[in-house]
């Protein structure tokens, strides 16, 4: 675990951080250690009411993992899509992700306890809820 990432850990609270936040991540090195997940799709052109989602991922490198990274891609057509989340698409394991300078993503950290050690299991489950009266989205991500 590097400085920056003990500092984070330190700094954190569970009585007054949300365990997600909205950071620019070029700023950050990041190492893709799984491939890119859906967690939740919306279409637009209908109503849209509340859902949830459940699932889990492997991480398929044997390497530290301090939090996921989050974004969202608005499709437009199948030749059109807006995102905010990495600029080197498609996303290849085990190399770097670069990230877009003018876009914030939103930062999962995992709590001390589910920082990992290399040669540890890496699935991570998930559950995504939605409320589409307010609007809100709740994330909860646990590493098995």
């Amino acid at each position: 675990m590097s400085y920056s990432d003990k500092y984070i850990q330190q700094s954190s609270s569970d009585e007054v951080d949300s365990e997600l936040s909205a950071e620019y991540l070029w700023e950050y090195p990041s190492l893709a250690l799984s491939k890119p997940q859906t967690l939740m799709e919306f279409d637009l052109t209908r109503k849209i009411t509340a859902a949830v989602a459940k699932g889990e991922f492997n991480c398929a490198l044997d390497y530290p993992a301090n939090g996921l990274a989050l974004w969202m891609a608005w499709t437009w057509s199948p030749d059109v899509e807006l995102s905010n989340g990495p600029i080197n698409s498609p996303v290849s394991i085990g190399n770097e992700v670069l990230w877009d300078k003018y876009n914030k993503q939103g930062v999962y950290l995992f709590r001390e306890d589910q920082f990992d050690a290399k040669g540890k299991q890496r699935v991570v489950s998930y559950k995504v809820n939605f409320d589409s009266t307010t609007g809100e989205v709740e994330f909860d991500f646990v590493r098995n």
